[in-house]
């Protein structure tokens, strides 16, 4: 039995009850019936109305269902790329960080060579090499006349 039949059911014993208690009998009884009636009518607007709403509520609901699983998905991939970037962002602070130390390096290795080539026993050895090369290349051009 559905809800309208027991409110139905519920409306003519009310009804019946009423008739047996009217004194004008018969046009009491239908004035409550006429109003049972009218009644009963807006009830089932009423509860088709509810089904309705309920149904929109319902598609609103799954509606926030879905777009709470997007931004989820959205987060998650936000974690990611946010990780993503600051991984970029170590390599290059550690590139950064050897860029500077061999830099020092190679200032470390100029001043280092050009303090070489200025000691005094650098230039003696340079000075002899090149009086030895210069006799080597003498007795090189004597050797043939012979």
């Amino acid at each position: 039995m559905t809800a309208c039949q027991k409110g139905r059911t519920l409306q003519e014993a009310a009804g019946r009850a009423e008739y047996d208690r009217a004194e004008d009998g018969p046009q009491e009884y239908q004035k409550f019936t006429d109003s049972l009636a009218v009644i009963s009518e807006e009830y089932g607007t009423l509860k088709e109305k509810e089904a309705f709403t309920g149904a929109e509520i319902t598609e609103i609901e799954n509606r926030t269902q879905l777009r709470r699983i997007h931004l989820v998905e959205r987060e998650k991939t936000l974690d990611i790329v946010q990780k993503e970037f600051q991984a970029v962002e170590r390599n290059m602070a550690e590139l950064n960080r050897l860029i500077a130390v061999n830099r020092q390096d190679i200032n470390n290795f100029e001043d280092f060579h050009d303090r070489l080539l200025r000691s005094e026993e650098v230039e003696q050895r340079m000075s002899d090499l090149a009086v030895k090369f210069a006799d080597w290349e003498q007795a090189a051009h004597e050797s043939p006349k012979k």
